[in-house]
C-alpha cells in the first residue's frame, strides 16, 4: 500500500515512470511501499526532532550547571533513534528490488 497524495503533495516520484521503463525487474508496488515507509519515518522523525528540540529548551531554562557538555536521554530520543536503522533499510531495498515474479 502507498500513498500517491503524499508523493504528489512532496514533488515525490516525478520520474517513477521512466525509472520503471528502464528497469526490467522491478515490481512497482514493492518500491512505492518501501517509499512510502521511507517518507512515513522522514516525517515522524521531523516530528519527533522539533520535540527534542522543545524538550531540551525546557529542560535547558531549568539547568544551574553551565557545563559545555551535557549528556541527556529522553524516551522521545530513543524513540528518534530507533527510526534511522529501518529507514535506512528501506533504502537499500529500494536500490535492491526483488527480481522474483510473484
Amino acid at each position: 500500500m502507498y500513498f500517491a497524495d503524499l508523493f504528489n503533495s512532496n514533488n515525490l516520484m516525478q520520474h517513477f515512470g521512466g525509472y520503471l521503463k528502464k528497469q526490467n525487474n522491478i515490481k512497482s508496488d514493492e518500491f512505492l511501499f518501501h517509499a512510502t515507509i521511507l517518507i512515513m519515518s522522514i516525517y515522524k522523525i521531523h516530528a519527533l526532532n522539533a520535540l527534542c528540540l522543545k524538550q531540551m529548551e525546557t529542560t535547558k531554562k531549568q539547568l544551574t550547571v553551565k557545563d559545555d557538555k551535557i549528556i541527556v536521554w529522553s524516551p522521545t530520543m530513543v524513540e528518534l533513534l530507533t527510526l534511522i536503522p529501518p529507514s535506512l533499510s528501506s533504502l537499500v531495498v529500494m536500490q535492491f528490488p526483488s527480481s522474483k515474479a510473484y
